[in-house]
């Protein structure tokens, strides 16, 4: 079951810090008592969680961890992860969705900070009591309540950024230095963030800048990673990604070549054409009888 959350809305909030343009979207508290699931999913923006009672059970890419009350994670965006609480002592969160973008006079140190927030904080967590930061939420949903005055704003934006901050301290303490190792793992959790990043925009007219800067890491970068993970080069990944949409789509809709052409992204059919024959694939019409040949087996099967 899906949890009963409370959304405090006051607009969006956007505060500005060291080179940083942080946009806050979504201020959220779940209190249910009851048992309840969020399935697996992935967005564009940051979430920054707290734990503040309960306890259950979080996937993050590809970790697994049990989260307690005191205990705070930060989702980065297009990384895959879900929610589960305990049945006996269901958790109870705050949540705070966001984007953080770099300013446009200050991209180079602040696009490997960016980079290495995407990187390590979609897994990591920290456990302890942490008294200051529920204080400090609380605080923030009192504020929500009040009357919109130019000192509540001010106030708001402070003790937001405030929390933000420490969240973020507090993590990149525990993760530390990453060695060799971490950043082979590291790589592998980014390939699977851009993979998710390509499927969720394959209708748009998505370039590899585009990606870089979504990631904030550099064009050759992006490449390296695709061929570390996936052995193709980022547009051939996404080319093949396309095609295996459009393939799905021939098969399983009764939609025209043109729509399937461009619901995969490819913008035309003749475009969509090309890419086949470069992956030397049958023709989409091919691939339609063929679906449909194998739908009428099986009706003639029963």
């Amino acid at each position: 079951m899906l949890p009963v959350a409370d959304v405090f809305d006051r607009n969006n909030l956007l505060v500005e810090f060291e080179g940083l343009k942080i946009n806050i979207y979504r201020f959220s508290r779940i209190s249910d008592t009851m048992e309840w699931e969020i399935p697996l999913h992935a967005h564009k923006n940051f979430e920054l969680h707290y734990i503040f009672a309960g306890r259950g059970e979080v996937k993050l890419g590809m970790d697994d961890i049990t989260v307690t009350a005191g205990d705070f994670y930060i989702c980065a965006p297009f990384i895959q992860h879900s929610q589960k609480a305990d049945r006996t002592d269901p958790m109870q969160e705050y949540c705070i969705e966001c984007e953080i973008e770099c300013v446009e006079n200050d991209q180079n140190t602040d696009r490997k900070i960016l980079a290495q927030l995407i990187s390590l904080y979609g897994k990591c967590y920290n456990r302890g009591n942490n008294e200051k930061i529920l204080l400090m939420f609380q605080e923030l949903e009192n504020l929500y309540a009040t009357k919109d005055t130019f000192a509540s704003r001010i106030y708001t934006k402070s003790l937001m950024l405030s929390v933000i901050l420490y969240m973020l301290t507090a993590i990149g303490k525990e993760c530390g230095d990453v060695n060799r190792k971490g950043f082979v793992f590291l790589n592998s959790q980014r390939a699977v963030s851009i993979r998710n990043y390509l499927e969720s925009n394959l209708m748009n007219d998505i370039t590899i800048r585009d990606c870089a800067n979504v990631f904030y890491l550099s064009e050759r970068h992006i490449d390296r990673i695709m061929k570390e993970e996936y052995s193709e080069t980022f547009y051939q990944y996404l080319q093949r990604l396309r095609t295996e949409v459009a393939v799905r789509l021939l098969a399983s809709t009764n939609m025209s070549v043109d729509e399937i052409a461009e619901k995969s992204g490819f913008g035309s059919y003749r475009n969509m054409i090309r890419s086949f024959k470069r992956l030397q694939m049958k023709n989409p019409s091919e691939i339609r009888r063929e679906a449909l040949r194998e739908k009428q087996k099986g009706v003639d099967g029963k």
